[in-house]
């Protein structure tokens, strides 16, 4: 096989090779503050109590699923969501992300 060939296909292997994802699960007080949060590609961030709360996505894309919410949201740098409901929420990264999550004044 030329070596070029097997160089390309050494490198889509490991681009898209399974990758066992990271779970990181913040308590609802380590969130609550407006210090970025850095996410590593294929992590997750996990919020138990979100209501009231506001993910927004600074840097990177992440992907925002809520427990029972057939409903999925991406945002890329600049864009926010705020959950309606205190279902989990999940805060996946797609790629190297920053994160801001912060607590309505009326919580």
């Amino acid at each position: 096989m030329n070596a070029s060939i097997s160089n390309l296909l050494s490198t889509i292997v490991a681009t898209f090779a399974p990758v066992r994802p990271t779970r990181v699960s913040f308590p609802s007080s380590a969130v609550d503050s407006t210090e970025p949060v850095e996410i590593q590609k294929r992590s997750t961030l996990k919020i138990a109590k979100p209501l009231g709360r506001t993910v927004t996505c600074l840097t990177g894309t992440v992907w925002v699923t809520v427990d029972c919410d057939c409903r999925d949201h991406v945002l890329e740098a600049g864009q926010s969501f705020a959950p309606t409901t205190d279902k989990l929420m999940m805060v996946h990264a797609l790629e190297q992300s920053t994160v801001r999550i912060v607590t309505s004044r009326g919580r």
